[in-house]
C-alpha cells in the first residue's frame, strides 16, 4: 500500500530514514515524534509511505518544496509562515487566510506523490490539505478545539476552532486518540469516531525496565518535566514551585526541564530568576526526540502538570521507560492513559504546588508504592499503546477507507499481512 501521512515532522528525528546529505534539509519546525513511529512502523510492515508537512525556515512561497528520499520513504516539505497576525517575509500572517498558502501547498504536494489512501493528524491545515486532494483520507484527531480555546482565549485559536470545525464537518473517516475526544468532539462531525491511541516505539520499551525505588538519600531525586511550550494549558508553575517543598526534604534534588520555553535563558529560566529557585532547575529546552528518550530513561519520576492532555504522549512514554508519574486528576485523557487502580502513577489536583508536592513526596518516600506504579504504568503502556498493535489497527482501518471510495491498492512485493 502507498500511504501519505500528512502531519507535522521534524527533521532530526526522521533523518535516520533518508539517504545521503541531509544537512540542507529545512530544521525550524519542531515535530510529532508520534508520526515517526507510525512511518517506522509502516515500512517495516512493507509499504511505502510519503509524509507531507511544513516547515517555518522555507521562504513562504506556495511553489517553495524541498524533497528528501530514502528506503520506501519520501517527504515533502512545504513552507509555514511563521506568524500567525503579523507579515513574514512578504506574507501576511497564517491566520489572516486560514493557512491558506499551507494548505494549497500541502495539496499540491500530496497529489504529485498521489499515494492510494492520505493519513492526515490533527483537525486543522494538514487534514483539510489532504481533504482537498479528493483521495481516499482518514483522520486523526489529537485535540479538541473548543477546550483549548477555553484555556487560551485568543484570535488564533478562534481561527483555528473555526478551522477544526470546517474540516470536521467534511470528515468521512475518523479516528481519535483517546475516550475523551470522543465526548469532547461529539456533535462536531457526522464520521464515526473509533479510538486509535499513539503509539510508542519500540526502542522506549527497551530502555526501560521496572524500576525498584533508589535509595534517595543517598542519590537525589531528579524530577522530569516535559512540556510542549511554557502556556497556561501546559501549568507548568505550580509543578515549579513544588520544587521548594521537595528540596525541604531532599536539598540535592533538581527539576530537568524540557521542551520549547524551558531552556537556558527562556521563559522557564526567566520565571525561575524571579523566584530566586534556579538551583532547583535544569534548563534543558527542546531537544530531539531520541535525545529526549535517552535521558528520561536516567530521571527518577515524571511530572507532568497539564491541565488539558487529549492523549499524552509524555505520560505514555514515561510509563513505558518504567518511571512513576504524577499528572492531572481533571486533565482531559491523562487519566485514561495513566490508568487508575491498575495505573502507573499518582492523580493529582495540578493547580495546587502543596498537592503536586505531596504526591511526589509520597511515591519517593514509599519504596514499595514505587515498584508498583513502575510495574503497571509497564504494563498498561504495552497493553494498550504499542506500536506493532496500532499500526495494525490503522492498516485495518486504512482498508476500511479504500473499500468504501472502491478502491483495492496494489500489494506491494515484500508487504507484510496483517
Amino acid at each position: 500500500m502507498r500511504i501519505g501521512i500528512a502531519g507535522p515532522l521534524s527533521t532530526p528525528d526522521i533523518e535516520h530514514l533518508l539517504d545521503g546529505d541531509t544537512s540542507h534539509l529545512p530544521r525550524e519546525m519542531k515535530g510529532a515524534s508520534l508520526l515517526v513511529t507510525l512511518i517506522e512502523a509502516l515500512i517495516g510492515n512493507g509499504h511505502e509511505v510519503s509524509a507531507f508537512t511544513t516547515d517555518p525556515a522555507l521562504v513562504p512561497r506556495r511553489q517553495n518544496r524541498v524533497i528528501a528520499r530514502g528506503h520506501r520513504f519520501t517527504v515533502h516539505y512545504v513552507p509555514r509562515r511563521r506568524h500567525s497576525l503579523r507579515p513574514d517575509r512578504g506574507a501576511r500572517g497564517r491566520m489572516l487566510d486560514f493557512f491558506a498558502l499551507e494548505r494549497h501547498a500541502l495539496t499540491d504536494a500530496i497529489l504529485q506523490e498521489s499515494p492510494d489512501i492520505v493519513h492526515a493528524h490533527w483537525t486543522y491545515e494538514f487534514a483539510a490539505a489532504a481533504l482537498d486532494t479528493g483521495l481516499p483520507c482518514l483522520l486523526t484527531c489529537h485535540d479538541s478545539p473548543w477546550a483549548i480555546l477555553n484555556m487560551q482565549r485568543d484570535l488564533y485559536r478562534v481561527g483555528r476552532l473555526l478551522m477544526a470545525k470546517s474540516v470536521l464537518r467534511r470528515a468521512r473517516h475518523a479516528t481519535v486518540v483517546s475516550p475523551y475526544l470522543v465526548e469532547a468532539l461529539r456533535g462536531m462531525t457526522r464520521a464515526p469516531l473509533s479510538v486509535v491511541p499513539n503509539p510508542l516505539p519500540d526502542k522506549v520499551f527497551e530502555a526501560g525496565r521496572p524500576r525498584s525505588a533508589p535509595d534517595f538519600q543517598a542519590s537525589q531525586p531528579r524530577i522530569a518535566m516535559l512540556l510542549n511550550g511554557w502556556t497556561s494549558i501546559k501549568n507548568p508553575e505550580p509543578g515549579m514551585l513544588a520544587m521548594k517543598r521537595i528540596r525541604a526534604i531532599y536539598p540535592g534534588a533538581r527539576m530537568h526541564l524540557y521542551g520549547p520555553g524551558y531552556g537556558p535563558g527562556e521563559r522557564a529560566w526567566s520565571w525561575a530568576v524571579e523566584h530566586h529557585m534556579e538551583e532547583a532547575f535544569i534548563f534543558h529546552g527542546w531537544v530531539p526526540h531520541a535525545q529526549t528518550m535517552h535521558e528520561l530513561a536516567e530521571m527518577d519520576i515524571l511530572l507532568h502538570p497539564a491541565l488539558e492532555e487529549s492523549f499524552g504522549m509524555t505520560i505514555a512514554e514515561a510509563m513505558a521507560l518504567g518511571l512513576p508519574v504524577v499528572a492531572g486528576q481533571d486533565s482531559g485523557a491523562v487519566a485514561w492513559v495513566l490508568g487508575t487502580d491498575d495505573g502507573g502513577g499518582a492523580l493529582v489536583d495540578v493547580r495546587s504546588p502543596e498537592k503536586i508536592a505531596a504526591a511526589l513526596l509520597t511515591i519517593l518516600a514509599d519504596p514499595a508504592l514505587y515498584a508498583r506504579y513502575s510495574t503497571q504504568g509497564r504494563v498498561r503502556a504495552s497493553m494498550h499503546f504499542s506500536s506493532s498493535a496500532v499500526t495494525q489497527v490503522y492498516l485495518e482501518h486504512y482498508r476500511r477507507v479504500l473499500a468504501d471510495a472502491g478502491v483495492m491498492p496494489a500489494e506491494l512485493p515484500n508487504e507484510v499481512a496483517a
